[in-house]
């Protein structure tokens, strides 16, 4: 005879009127392996008189599977027989499932650290031979070819170029998921780094036909401290997805002063805005995830790895900050982030 508490009938919700056939009810709702190992725990327990704890999983009648943690003990009479066993049953489905959510989640973070250490770890033997195509077809081009020549050779040079940017991007992105970098603080002259990041890109606008401007506040300290290397990469990727995607009009790189305290700290708006193609509200933040673009004709249309904005997130995250994006799809996109950077030392002193 089996004797259910409320408790017991509550954790595999059965009516509480049912009385019989609990042994049958309970038994079965255990898979087969879990039941022998059950009834294994429960004949030691009578037979050696000691108590014993399982936990297994169950199912009810909609397929549902529980988990049940089990103690049995055995209850002896005057003369050391064993009369009946005595259990507390405890529902610990929340627990398992928090366990197993846990568990795939450090194995997913696992495995993405092993993917980006490995791509990290590559650098060296991809770059090499990549470097080695465009070199030697870099001294090509400077013999003396004829028209034919010309042309195959610069498509190999420029289609080695480009695959040396995309690997650039899946190394880099690599080694940031990976954790194996730091901001590398130094004083930089933020208009200088400002004007050289626009130059980049001057004669790829004027091939376009669309104005690329910069606008700097006068407010904004000459001298900050900041990574440059990463804050040129940033505005790199911003500034180069603008031209990619604008077609007519203007892309503007803006730098504001938001706030200033004691002329110590400067927090400062960058801002990147054009009168392109625009991005549809659904796909603002598909945009942001790595691997992703805004739709598939994207890459095949303008190419690229759909990691820039990743890469910069990453990289923001370090400063506190990241992308902050307005966009009206067909009129353009204004794509901004604000930092803190402390005030160059050579700068108050000027």
């Amino acid at each position: 005879e089996l004797y259910w508490s409320d408790e017991l009938y509550n954790i595999f919700e059965i009516d509480k009127s049912v009385k019989d056939d609990l042994a049958d009810t309970y038994m079965n709702r255990i898979p087969l392996e879990d039941r022998n190992r059950l009834e294994k725990l429960a004949e030691r327990a009578i037979k050696e008189k000691k108590s014993y704890e399982i936990e297994h999983p169950f199912i009810l009648p909609d397929n549902r599977k529980k988990w049940l943690l089990g103690f049995g003990e055995p209850i002896v009479n005057e003369e050391g027989e064993v009369v009946k066993l005595r259990g507390i049953a405890k529902d610990i489905t929340t627990k398992k499932e928090i366990d197993a959510a846990i568990k795939a989640k450090e194995f997913a973070e696992l495995a993405n650290q092993a993917k980006s250490e490995f791509l990290a770890n590559m650098s060296h033997e991809i770059r090499t031979p990549l470097n080695g195509v465009i070199g030697f077809s870099d001294l090509l081009l400077k013999t003396n070819l004829d028209e034919n020549q010309k042309v195959y050779m610069n498509n190999i040079n420029h289609s080695a170029n480009l695959l040396l940017e995309i690997i650039n991007d899946i190394l880099d992105f690599s080694k940031i998921e990976s954790g194996k970098f730091e901001l590398f603080f130094e004083s930089v002259n933020i208009r200088i780094l400002a004007q050289q990041v626009v130059d980049l890109f001057k004669s790829h606008a004027i091939n376009k036909n669309i104005e690329l401007n910069l606008i700097i506040d006068q407010n904004v300290p000459e001298l900050i401290v900041a990574d440059v290397v990463r804050l040129k990469q940033i505005l790199v990727n911003l500034i180069g997805n603008a031209v990619k995607f604008t077609n007519f009009g203007e892309v503007l790189l803006q730098i504001e002063e938001i706030k200033n305290v004691k002329n110590k700290f400067t927090t400062l708006r960058l801002s990147v805005i054009d009168t392109g193609i625009g991005i549809k509200e659904e796909n603002l933040n598909k945009i942001f995830q790595s691997f992703v673009q805004e739709d598939v004709s994207t890459s095949k249309k303008f190419g690229g790895t759909g990691l820039g904005l990743s890469i910069s997130n990453k990289i923001l995250e370090k400063w506190n900050s990241k992308i902050e994006v307005n966009s009206i799809h067909g009129e353009g996109s204004n794509f901004n982030f604000t930092i803190t950077f402390e005030i160059s030392k050579s700068s108050q002193n000027d």
